[in-house]
């Protein structure tokens, strides 16, 4: 009881939790307990735990985008642009390039600026053309889906419709099942926003049964909710 006492309180548990609350979010189980992001924060603060409020961001900042909330998202992301310093060699590093890059193109496309937050996002596109380039398996997909979107902002819908599609096929040959469900939704959201309804409606049922098979049920519950297909 003494050695697990301890493993609850030590550093190792602390960067367990944010992912536990992660997890829990996006799968609609019980919260058995677990602290709020905003607990976790003040006790990674008080501690002065530095890499725990940057896990504790990356986490917050996912969520925010998968569930549409974009503008959260964004002020997320931009609270850990030292994410590098903190969690070296981590794949969160590599995690917030992605997001990042996806959620200033959302806001982009929001705003109707293809020129808005250009800079982030060529940014965010290069670095993952640099990762992509030494450990393909493992970012080929997401510099695939970053093109997508960038190709859907800048209006190339062929380009952007082809780099959707290689995207998720990558991402499910190499096993990411979670960046599969993600690229059939911006496919699905991008056709809609086309007024392609058949195109996004295939890509919508593929989302939401990809994202049921990883086990996210209160995203795939968020996918029906917000586009009907």
């Amino acid at each position: 009881l003494e050695k697990v006492g301890s493993f609850i309180s030590s550093p190792m548990w602390n960067a367990i939790l944010p992912f536990k609350r992660a997890f829990i979010q996006l799968m609609g189980g019980k919260d058995d307990g677990v602290m709020t992001f905003d607990e976790m924060l003040s006790d990674a603060e008080k501690n002065a735990d530095r890499q725990n409020v940057c896990r504790i961001y990356y986490y917050q900042m996912m969520l925010a985008y998968l569930f549409g909330n974009n503008e959260s998202a964004a002020v997320f992301s931009e609270k850990i642009n030292d994410i590098r310093s903190l969690l070296p060699g981590r794949f969160e590093i590599v995690e917030h390039t992605f997001y990042s890059g996806l959620i200033f193109i959302a806001l982009s496309k929001k705003a109707n600026e293809q020129k808005s937050h250009h800079a982030l996002i060529h940014n965010s596109i290069d670095k993952m053309n640099n990762w992509a380039e030494h450990m393909p398996y493992n970012c080929k997909h997401k510099l695939l889906l970053l093109e997508a979107e960038f190709a859907s902002l800048e209006g190339e819908d062929q380009v952007a419709s082809s780099k959707y599609s290689s995207a998720a096929d990558l991402a499910k040959k190499n096993g990411f099942i979670q960046d599969q469900a993600l690229a059939y939704e911006r496919a699905g959201i991008d056709y809609f926003e086309k007024g392609d309804e058949t195109k996004a409606s295939d890509y919508y049922r593929k989302a939401h049964v990809t994202y049921i098979e990883w086990g996210a049920k209160r995203k795939s519950d968020h996918l029906c909710e917000c586009y009907p297909f």
